[in-house]
């Protein structure tokens, strides 16, 4: 299975009547668990923390933990960004599942589009 990215959408997207709340995954970025946003402006960006070591003798193996910094939270605006992203959750619509897509020149949303996904 692997590793993915989490996207939230600030926009409406097609098959939806509402602005949908929920996350979808996405294998388009680096597979790291980072969460990105596609605003209600058509931009994108990455939530960036710093995180500290916290030891914690109770945490099995390794014995401790990454905890975020306050006062670190910044948007890496994606500005270079330009192609394809593909997202899902599997949720179905109408009996079906789907894929979404969000095409970007340079950090703008060009284009929203979904397809049916056939591998279910």
């Amino acid at each position: 299975m692997g590793m993915f990215d989490y996207i939230k959408c600030e926009i409406q997207l097609p098959g939806y009547s509402f602005i949908t709340n929920e996350e979808f995954q996405t294998k388009s970025f680096d597979n790291v668990m980072e969460q990105y946003v596609i605003t209600a402006k058509g931009q994108i960006y990455c939530e960036k923390w710093d995180y500290e070591w916290v030891d914690d003798e109770t945490r099995p193996i390794v014995k401790g933990y990454l905890k975020k910094v306050e006062g670190t939270y910044r948007r890496d605006y994606l500005t270079d960004l330009h192609g394809d992203i593909r997202f899902y959750n599997g949720i179905p619509i109408d009996g079906k599942k789907y894929d979404y897509f969000a095409r970007f020149s340079y950090g703008k949303l060009d284009r929203l589009w979904m397809r049916e996904w056939d591998r279910w």
